[in-house]
């Protein structure tokens, strides 16, 4: 058994239904255990949380800087937090340490109270226990930590610029392959898929990779902790051309250093049959990959496409009860769902690694 204990509350936790943002009271920490063992308040000085894994390259790139802010500020508490188990941790330790304390968080209950949706991740909390901020850790340098240490607000220089090519031209471009993090605080985002084009405007990563391998989003396997990391992304091809998925697919691979294996599991599933003659096909329209998902969100199960038609349809005006599903499927579209056990076909994410910002700061 692994005893989960709590480090320490600085004030009370923000709740989980809430958003966490600077000026809040930092939620308390729930952890397993620290590296060295021992370590059992931080109340009372300021501190920087590093939320890191030993699998993520950028995360160990930046543990020398943190090293070096360490040693400069002896009076800040530096604790870095894994999800990872000792296992795995502590034999990392022995070749690359790192100078503050470590923490290990199993359960990820502190990296969901953060709402840590990508790493590395650093907050920054004053002595009276208030988040003074959220920032890459890169960010993070002396004259942050000098402003956390007298209380003052936290200043950082911003690590990507805009893309100017767009900005600063009033004309759509010809051909376009855009991917960076979004700036929305908030979930909600826009998908837009027309012949030749692929856009969606703050989506789940899931969601972007479902898109790409042209799945429903339930048929994903692995890096669960990363799927919810939001982007801005945008393939767009001269008329008349196509392949956006295509390109969509390149493009992750090589961001996001992405790579996947299909495996076909034996499971219960709905089963999507034609009960007439094969619908029209519809440019534009609604794909038959983006039915079968929103079949399966709104069925909870896995659905098997055994129409033998892979293009577009007219958008079905679904019913908001389930169970009225299969007759609307059969009226609007000539399609039927019957419960079957077949071989799904999953998608397992092998490697997925977050992309590193582009850093331009001058005199460095």
């Amino acid at each position: 058994m692994r005893p989960l204990f709590a480090l320490f509350a600085l004030l009370p936790a923000v709740s989980s239904g809430q958003s966490l943002e600077v000026g809040d009271p930092a939620p308390a920490l729930t952890l397993e255990r620290t590296i060295p063992a021992g370590m059992t308040a931080l109340k009372g000085k300021p501190a920087v949380l590093e939320f890191w894994a030993t699998w993520c390259a950028n995360c160990v790139a930046e543990i020398p800087h943190l090293n070096e802010l360490i040693a400069k500020f002896p009076d800040v508490q530096f604790l870095s937090i894994s999800d990872e188990p000792a296992a795995t941790v502590e034999p990392f330790l022995a070749k690359q340490p790192i100078h503050g304390w470590v923490a290990l968080d199993r359960e990820s209950a502190t990296f969901k109270a953060y709402k840590v949706e990508a790493r590395p991740q650093t907050m920054l909390i004053d002595r009276d226990g208030i988040l003074r901020g959220m920032m890459h850790p890169e960010q993070v340098d002396t004259a942050v930590l000098s402003d956390l240490i007298a209380g003052r607000p936290l200043q950082s220089y911003r690590l990507s610029a805009r893309l100017r090519i767009l900005e600063d031209s009033k004309a759509d471009p010809v051909f376009a392959l855009i991917l960076r993090p979004s700036a929305k605080p908030k979930p909600g985002g826009i998908f837009a898929i027309d012949p030749g084009k692929l856009e969606g405007d703050n989506i789940f990563l899931r969601t972007i990779i479902a898109q790409a391998y042209s799945t429903g989003e339930r048929h994903l396997e692995g890096f669960e902790h990363l799927m919810t990391t939001r982007y801005d992304f945008c393939v767009l091809l001269p008329d008349g051309l196509t392949g956006e998925r295509e390109l969509l697919r390149e493009m992750l691979e090589r961001s996001f250093k992405l790579k996947v294996r299909h495996e076909a599991r034996e499971m219960d599933a709905m089963v999507l049959k034609l009960a007439g003659p094969q619908p029209q096909e519809r440019p534009g329209g609604f794909p038959m990959t983006n039915l079968v998902g929103s079949l399966e969100y709104r069925l909870n199960r896995m659905v098997v496409n055994e129409t033998g038609f892979t293009g577009s349809v007219k958008g079905p005006d679904f019913p908001d009860k389930s169970e009225e599903l299969p007759a609307a499927l059969k009226s609007q579209l000539g399609m039927e769902l019957s419960a079957e056990r077949r071989a799904v076909d999953m998608l397992v994410i092998e490697s997925l690694e977050l992309p590193t910002f582009r850093v331009n700061i001058p005199g460095r």
